[in-house]
């Protein structure tokens, strides 16, 4: 997709997808897309979870509970 800085074409730009772009932020006319979100203030642990559940903590990747 191009890219433009000042309504000037700069070129093409391989990472701006949605993928790459957090949900309710658009960029260069690319919306971000639904499953990127901030889970910067998120605090569950595993011991807070079911155990053979799953959720997204601070810091991004899934994890897996602990409580039996």
């Amino acid at each position: 997709m191009p890219v433009y800085i000042a309504g000037l074409e700069i070129g093409d730009d391989p990472y701006l997808l949605a993928a790459n772009i957090k949900y309710g932020v658009t960029i260069d006319g690319v919306s971000g897309h639904t499953n990127v979100r901030d889970s910067s203030d998120a605090d569950a642990v595993a011991g807070d979870v079911a155990s053979g559940k799953t959720f997204y903590a601070g810091g991004g990747g899934i994890k897996t509970g602990e409580v039996v």
